[in-house]
């Protein structure tokens, strides 16, 4: 992911993250196309109804056209380190609508993860400079 970053920071700044994502998202759809066809994959589309389409959709929406947006966009405006240290709060959120919508318990492992994200995103971010920096 950071050789995706920064490779495509020079093409993002070209085209801008619209024109990109949509480029990216295009060509990523036609190859899961490619292999989904290659190996039988389009039978079971044929049976679903309107939640399985309705389901495709919104995950193709907001689970892959605006994250990927953002991402490009975020891209076009601060470091690539800063941009994936973004993923790691992914499973945190996730842990905690978890907790929020379905009741999940939050446990010791979940707090003890949730300081090592912090720790890691302000290490990226600070570069660990008041750490590390000799006096």
């Amino acid at each position: 992911m950071a050789l995706y970053n920064v490779s495509a920071r020079p093409l993002i700044a070209r085209s801008g993250p619209v024109a990109f994502s949509s480029f990216a998202m295009a060509v990523g759809a036609l190859c899961l196309a490619l292999i989904s066809a290659s190996r039988g994959g389009f039978a079971s589309v044929a049976q679903f109804g309107s939640v399985q389409w309705a389901a495709i959709v919104y995950l193709g929406i907001f689970g892959g056209a605006i994250g990927f947006f953002l991402w490009a966009y975020a891209l076009e405006r601060t470091t690539p380190t800063r941009v994936a240290v973004s993923v790691t709060v992914n499973p945190v959120t996730a842990a905690l609508f978890g907790a929020f919508l379905l009741g999940e318990p939050i446990g010791w492992n979940h707090i003890a993860g949730l300081l090592a994200v912090l720790l890691g995103i302000w290490v990226a971010t600070t570069g660990g400079r008041t750490a590390l920096t000799p006096r």
